[in-house]
């Protein structure tokens, strides 16, 4: 089972500023009853004043799938830190 999303981010430094935007797809490779365990596949980029970035990286979690309502599930998903294949 599969889906994706992102984050959009605006940093603001006294004198700096930065935009980011991380894209990231997620496999449930794991689901019994209303526990699921995932994995989010994200690569990130960020720009700021002078200041390029990229990461690649993995990030497992854990859903809580609490309520169905036809084909709508209302979800909790935690994850935990990113664990960085690679960041320049």
């Amino acid at each position: 089972m599969g889906r994706g999303g992102g984050e959009i981010g605006y940093t603001h430094y006294d004198d700096y500023n930065r935009f980011q935007f991380a894209p990231y797809a997620r496999y449930t490779f794991y689901k019994t009853g209303i526990v699921g365990l995932f994995v989010d596949g994200t690569i990130g980029i960020a720009a700021g004043d002078g200041d390029t970035g990229f990461r690649l990286g993995l990030r497992p979690g854990l859903s809580l799938y609490l309520l169905s309502l036809k084909s709508d599930f209302l979800v909790i998903a935690i994850r935990t830190t990113e664990l960085l294949i690679l960041q320049v």
